[in-house]
């Protein structure tokens, strides 16, 4: 089977962020399948253009077997209007270039399954639009439930025309896809209840390759300490806001062998830095 996959914000292993498209890549051609994996040069962990040279638009890599097709989309810093240009100008390209991959290049071939994953919602219609100009089977992956996360954080109000016309498309994709990937254990619960037969929905969360892992050893470790560790985005959806105020309780019930560390990065960190030491913790 030749795949496609449509994400937006996909990597090699070798880049911050999050690796599932890989990972799944790399078992299907095991498998004997070819994946070709659409994503944008500009990685949104650092902000910054990590694959593509002054002047280039596209370009093919193989990692691992998978093959990756980086786009030139727009730079951004924050979650601003830039970000939004950022999306549209990965939806354009990705439809663009799906469209003549096949005759610019004679390593890939035409796609049978194309699957677009969000975040955002314009990547999936990318897919969705590439899919029906080949004639592929169409799969969408959710992997944030859009518009109505953007509501639950406050980003939209549920009345607004965005957010109406965004719950038209997430509609429109939901009904046109052959089947539909959840990361969330419970989001088939949000998508049957916008209409959705159940048995269209298939839950598949992340997993972790663990051999990676088989060289990592401990170092400087102590016995007597006991270490809480986060690794991840330190954004207002993380709520770390509670692990501070855990921390606070620990260290003022005496529990001076228990330290916590906070690996990542993201809007929130400066605050949390800021909380940390407003609240005069010393196991942080």
């Amino acid at each position: 089977m030749n795949l496609w996959i449509f994400n937006h914000y996909a990597i090699t292993p070798d880049l911050p962020g999050g690796t599932r498209h890989f990972d799944f890549g790399k078992e299907l051609v095991k498998r004997g399948h070819d994946v070709t994996i659409f994503a944008s040069s500009f990685n949104y962990s650092t902000h910054q253009e990590t694959k593509l040279a002054s002047g280039q638009k596209w370009k093919l890599e193989e990692y691992a077997g998978v093959q990756f097709i980086w786009l030139k989309t727009f730079a951004y810093t924050r979650n601003d209007w830039r970000r939004v240009i950022n999306m549209v100008s990965y939806m354009i390209g990705a439809c663009w270039l799906g469209m003549k991959l096949p005759r610019f290049d004679s390593r890939i071939e035409k796609p049978e399954v194309i699957i677009g994953s969000s975040v955002h919602l314009l990547a999936v219609l990318a897919a969705y639009c590439t899919a029906k100009y080949h004639g592929s089977r169409f799969v969408m992956e959710v992997r944030d439930l859009w518009p109505q996360t953007i509501i639950d954080m406050g980003g939209l109000s549920a009345g607004s025309p965005v957010t109406k016309l965004l719950q038209v498309l997430e509609g429109f994709l939901y009904r046109k896809a052959e089947r539909i990937i959840t990361l969330l254990p419970r989001a088939g619960e949000y998508i049957s209840a916008c209409g959705i037969a159940e048995e269209k929905i298939i839950w598949i969360p992340n997993g972790v390759d663990l051999s990676r892992f088989e060289n990592i050893e401990l170092v400087g470790r102590s016995s007597e300490e006991f270490n809480v560790m986060y690794l991840g985005a330190h954004g207002r959806a993380n709520a770390l806001d509670i692990l501070i105020l855990a921390a606070r309780l620990v260290q003022d019930r005496g529990f001076s062998n228990i330290r916590f560390v906070l690996i990542g990065d993201g809007t929130q960190k400066p605050h949390l830095v800021k909380l940390t030491h407003k609240l005069g913790l010393s196991n942080v």
